[in-house]
């Protein structure tokens, strides 16, 4: 429910001045590994309607994420810098974090992210037209662990290792570092939304033309893992693009059956994958 089939091509058998295979080659995938599926009749045109709310999500309304795509009922993974770990066979000791996050250099009450010099290459991966088009967020914990927020990145200062952030959003808690968005040393975060941060196996970006005058707008572009035989029918069949933002199901109580606060609903043998919004909101009073 909720998604949009999709049918990929190999993007070397596209011609040159396809505006999905021009948009490949600015990836940092290989082009021969590379696959892209055009836009479903029902993409949506209203491209703030694809991309992440500005701030903390967790209880905003109309929250939804970027589109999201499953292969054979598995949601891959949308490109991103730093990547996630590929191919852990062995489970590391209890405690042992398998993400690959940064982490900020030095503490900013003005949302300015300050990175460290080793990281500069990565920080500089996305090309100015993609920086600053308003599709690269920054997925950072601004205050350690105390929460999460994804904030739109403004303009890059290489020369101080920093880039700013464009957001309304402000830090919790206490009344006068509520006025701020503080963001202290050793915040992890990691970036994603740029075409060039497609580069590692699993990974898909769904373009909205921001490097190309919108001319690849819907198309969308993966990277599939080992395991993904993209020439075979059954996964060529199984490519869903998520893009509905509406609710799937709402259960609402019934004063007349019980009391005002009292609502028992079992859900048996539901299955769920690639949903844009929260899985549930439940409510209850003291």
């Amino acid at each position: 429910m909720g998604g949009k089939d999709l049918v990929f091509m190999k993007v070397s058998d596209l011609d040159s001045n396809h505006p999905a295979r021009i948009a490949a080659t600015k990836t940092n995938a290989p082009l021969s590994k590379l696959w892209a599926a055009p836009p479903h009749p029902d993409f949506p045109s209203n491209d703030s309607s694809l991309r992440w709310p500005d701030g903390d999500c967790r209880d905003m309304e109309g929250y939804a994420s970027p589109p999201v795509l499953s292969m054979n009922g598995l949601v891959q993974t949308r490109s991103r810098i730093p990547n996630l770990p590929q191919n852990v066979g062995v489970m590391p000791e209890m405690g042992h974090v398998l993400d690959t996050w940064l982490r900020t250099r030095k503490k900013d009450t003005v949302g300015k992210v300050t990175y460290e010099s080793s990281d500069e290459d990565i920080i500089e991966l996305a090309s100015s037209d993609s920086w600053n088009s308003g599709a690269v967020v920054v997925h950072l914990f601004p205050l350690y662990d105390w929460f999460d927020a994804r904030v739109r990145v403004g303009s890059r200062d290489l020369s101080k290792n920093l880039f700013k952030t464009i957001t309304s959003q402000r830090g919790p808690g206490d009344p006068d570092e509520g006025k701020k968005f503080v963001i202290v040393p050793g915040s992890r975060y990691y970036l994603e939304g740029a075409i060039e941060y497609l580069d590692s196996p699993g990974e898909y970006h769904v373009s909205l033309g921001e490097t190309d005058d919108g001319e690849s707008h819907g198309w969308t572009l993966y990277y599939p893992p080992s395991g993904i035989e993209m020439n075979s029918a059954s996964s060529l069949k199984s490519s869903v693009l998520s893009v509905d933002s509406t609710p799937f199901i709402t259960v609402e109580g019934d004063s007349e059956y019980a009391g005002d606060d009292d609502m028992y609903v079992t859900f048996q043998n539901l299955h769920i994958e690639g949903g844009r919004r929260h899985l549930a909101h439940i409510y209850a009073s003291s």
